[in-house]
């Protein structure tokens, strides 16, 4: 998931405190379903999650809330979540996002794909990036990615200038990403993976009235080895 920045301490709601609980929980227990280590938090006292602003928290809930939702409909109709790209489609669906059409033939099981809404906030992100990924739930959902993450300067620019033409609306249609492979290392896990990128394509997504509210960034990734 995309991270929040916690700029100023919050109090922190008893039923907010639970709800996150509850659903980082059950993400979790989805996970080991499907042989995937994913732990929700590293404590009960959330303290990452209390560091946030309540709104922001909010936000982080809802969202978690929201993918929690697309993967136990996917579950129910008896498919697995990893490398199931219906759980893209039931999150464009959810959030009233529409690709271009040529989009879709692009698409294959192996991709992640991440979709974004126009604040730069991401709301989905396929189930088997958790394979290649030792952060906790937590971690994920309340740090900004360069928290947690790095990538040289060279592809960390580039990335920076196609989100920000993304949420610009300056790109319309689905564009392949002139971004060479790189190494990205998780820079404060205990694990300190390590794994190769290779980024495909961007693309923005429309509402029904073909106004851009959100886009989706595809690459494949392969793990290399602890650091």
């Amino acid at each position: 998931m995309n991270s929040f920045h916690a700029s100023k301490t919050a109090e922190t709601s008893k039923d907010g405190l639970l709800k996150f609980i509850e659903l980082s929980e059950t993400l979790a227990q989805m996970a080991k379903s499907e042989d995937i280590e994913l732990v929700p938090f590293e404590s009960r006292e959330l303290n990452k999650f209390r560091a946030l602003p309540e709104v922001v928290q909010s936000g982080v809930t809802q969202i978690l809330s929201e993918y929690v939702s697309i993967l136990e409909s996917i579950k129910a109709q008896g498919q697995n979540l990893s490398y199931n790209l219906n759980s893209v489609w039931a999150a464009f669906g959810r959030y009233g996002m529409r690709p271009n059409f040529g989009l879709l033939q692009l698409l294959h099981p192996e991709d992640i794909i991440e979709i974004y809404n126009l604040d730069g906030i991401q709301v989905f992100r396929s189930f088997h990036f958790f394979r290649l990924c030792s952060y906790t739930i937590e971690d994920l959902l309340c740090s900004t990615w360069h928290d947690l993450f790095h990538r040289e300067s060279g592809p960390d620019t580039a990335y920076f200038e196609y989100f920000g033409r993304l949420i610009s609306g300056k790109i319309r249609d689905t564009e392949k990403m002139a971004v060479d492979a790189h190494l990205v290392r998780e820079t404060s896990s205990p694990k300190r993976l390590v794994g190769i990128v290779e980024p495909r394509y961007v693309a923005p997504l429309f509402d029904n009235t073909k106004r851009v509210n959100g886009f989706v960034h595809i690459f494949n990734a392969s793990p290399i080895s602890n650091a």
